[in-house]
């Protein structure tokens, strides 16, 4: 989700920079195409990327949109984050790859509706050698974004998703390996209305999110001391409060559109089922889940640009904060093509 999330901003930012005020657009492909600027607060000189401007209803009718067509979007993610150890339980550091795929659609009004596909690939390192854990899995995702006003939007985003699990526990010289699976499933709905000055806009939004996640049960093997491992469910609801910052700068290329961001965010409802470990025949034993914070956040800077033939990238980085003994940095690349 948060792959086409950052999908979604960005275009949001590559089909405003297209609209601002600029000395510079390209007309089929062709850079630089120099206008006369219009006079602060007034719109912007008509202008198209290829072929006749589409035009729209009611407002959007005299206002070209040159992202009204279909596109194919990927998106590449890099993420590495370290957890300290907490009390009893060992401290990890997790690498993890992925890689999106999808297309969307932009209708009058620069409305969007999409899907995509994502696989990841993700390698878990235990602390003092204590084990191992790699994943493997795929998700699709569903999403939609309207604007009822301009200058406002509202994004929904759902997803399914499946994962495979392999991991290997040492225990002094004996190794204890096991492999499981799971689902996941969550859907978000964000909102937020860009404030305009020229080729600034500053935009505050809100979000609400809901991961619904279940790991299966299993039995190691290795010989004597084999432990079970119980089914694993957690439900989570987080909400987010945040503002993003944009600028258009016009080149002799295209348009690069540095931002920013900043997010905090709230887990407002969260429920696990019990965890359990059993070895032969000794009672089950509870596993604690500790560390649990309720508020963080992250920042992201980035930079988009927006070339000519409909062709848009950016790049984005990503850090956690305020979250005790956990560290996280996301690196993200994008690259969109109108067909």
């Amino acid at each position: 989700m948060n792959s086409v999330r950052q999908h979604l901003d960005q275009s949001r930012y590559a089909a405003r920079a297209m609209t601002v005020q600029v000395p510079r657009v390209s007309i089929n492909g062709i850079f630089p195409q120099t206008f006369p600027q219009s006079s602060p607060g007034s719109a912007a000189a008509p202008y198209e990327i290829t072929g006749s401007p589409p035009t729209g209803g009611g407002a959007s009718a005299d206002k070209p949109d040159p992202f009204e067509r279909w596109g194919l979007f990927v998106n590449g993610d890099f993420d590495v984050a370290r957890q300290s150890a907490v009390d009893t339980q060992l401290g990890f550091k997790t690498r993890t790859n992925s890689v999106t795929i999808g297309t969307d659609y932009r209708v009058s009004g620069n409305n969007v509706l999409g899907a995509s596909v994502a696989f990841l690939n993700s390698s878990s390192d235990l602390s003092a050698g204590a084990g191992t854990q790699d994943a493997k899995g795929y998700g699709f995702t569903f999403f939609g974004s309207f604007v009822p006003t301009a200058d406002a939007y509202v994004d929904a985003i759902v997803n399914i998703g499946h994962n495979n699990y392999d991991g290997r526990r040492q225990s002094g010289t004996t190794s204890f390996s096991g492999d499981t699976s799971g689902n996941q499933w969550g859907f978000a709905l964000s909102a937020g209305y860009a404030f305009n000055n020229g080729a600034l806009a500053f935009t505050p939004y809100g979000r609400v999110e809901y991961v619904d996640a279940k790991v299966d049960g299993f039995t190691e093997s290795g010989g004597s001391g084999v432990a079970t491992i119980s089914d694993q469910r957690i439900k989570a609801t987080t909400l987010s409060l945040g503002a993003q910052a944009s600028y258009a700068i016009s080149t002799s290329w295209g348009v690069l559109i540095p931002n920013g961001r900043i997010e905090f965010q709230h887990l407002a409802n969260s429920s696990r089922s019990d965890l359990t470990a059993q070895s032969g025949s000794t009672a089950p034993v509870p596993i604690s889940v500790v560390g649990q914070d309720k508020n963080y956040g992250t920042f992201a800077v980035g930079a988009s640009g927006v070339f000519g033939s409909g062709v848009t990238a950016f790049f984005n980085y990503q850090q956690l904060f305020g979250k005790s003994n956990v560290r996280d940095q996301l690196y993200t690349v994008g690259l969109r093509i109108d067909f």
